[in-house]
């Protein structure tokens, strides 16, 4: 696969970078686990960060990153996110609540763009 990332070179560099960002509360470590279904975009979902933030963080270790790179299993990326909470699965807001994307994002620990995509079947 022309777009495949290779792990082991990246990961012996970010070591030391990795250490300091989580010092810091900055970006976590995500492994590669699914070569086929792990693509910058697809990681984005899982976090409140969006593919372009992940291609951005990865960038100075692998050059050719692009939102549809395929990586092998134990590849690591510096993802600039937290997971988003589990129990987004289902939450209902009234109709007449104050409640807004912006709220619920803040509310349940990810951005206004996640909210929209996990309701984009929702009108009104």
């Amino acid at each position: 696969n022309a777009g495949e990332i290779l792990p082991d070179v990246a990961a012996q560099n970010m070591a030391q970078t990795i250490q300091e960002l989580e010092n810091d509360g900055g970006p976590i470590l995500y492994e590669i686990r699914d070569p086929l279904l792990e693509t910058p975009r697809t990681i984005a979902r899982k976090y409140t960060c969006t593919a372009n933030a992940i291609v951005e963080h990865n960038k100075e270790e692998y050059e050719d990153i692009t939102l549809e790179s395929t990586f092998k299993v134990g590849t690591m990326l510096l993802i600039p996110g937290k997971p988003i909470a589990e129990d987004l699965t289902e939450y209902v807001v009234e109709r007449k609540s104050k409640e807004t994307p912006r709220t619920l994002a803040k509310m349940f620990n990810c951005s206004v763009d996640q909210i929209l995509q996990l309701n984009e079947h929702v009108e009104g």
